[in-house]
């Protein structure tokens, strides 16, 4: 984010011409790449504010970056957008009994897979693991029945 200078006063004059330079600048060189069709970005911005700067100077990309009114006109008017955060996958209800997990896999493609994950992912596959282990656990538990495994915890003879 742009800061304020804290420019002796004696300079404060040609700081003023040049931010407005600077603002004047970056207005007709967002207004132009539009006009050409591009998309606007801080590099194009750069490049077509030499091509309309009578001393073909132009401005450069750090001072529209630091020029906090030429980096709002660069904020409004480019191309790019941060991308939408939010997005919750819907979660496929499977059945516990048929997770598809191999013995004898290879890991190593799957750490590959999953560190491409969000940590939301991770989390949802995480929970549906456990879930899918209690049930096929109870369901062991039911089937072994209750004589394998006694009241006291120690097993019968």
């Amino acid at each position: 984010m742009p800061q304020p200078s804290t420019a002796p006063q004696w300079f404060e004059p040609t700081y003023t011409h040049r931010r407005s330079r600077t603002v004047r600048l970056t207005r007709a060189a967002i207004d132009a790449v539009g006009k050409t069709g591009r998309p606007v970005s801080l590099s194009a911005i750069v490049a077509m504010s030499r091509q309309i700067d009578p001393s073909k100077q132009g401005v450069s990309a750090s001072a529209l970056l630091r020029n906090s009114e030429a980096h709002e006109l660069y904020v409004s008017a480019r191309a790019w957008r941060p991308p939408v955060r939010g997005h919750t996958p819907t979660v496929v209800k499977r059945n516990p009994f048929t997770l598809p997990v191999k013995l004898g896999r290879r890991t190593g493609d799957v750490r590959r897979r999953l560190a491409r994950l969000s940590k939301p992912d991770l989390i949802e596959r995480l929970l549906e693991l456990q879930n899918a282990y209690a049930v096929v656990r109870a369901a062991w538990l039911k089937a072994s029945g209750p004589k394998s495994i006694p009241a006291s915890g120690k097993k019968s003879k």
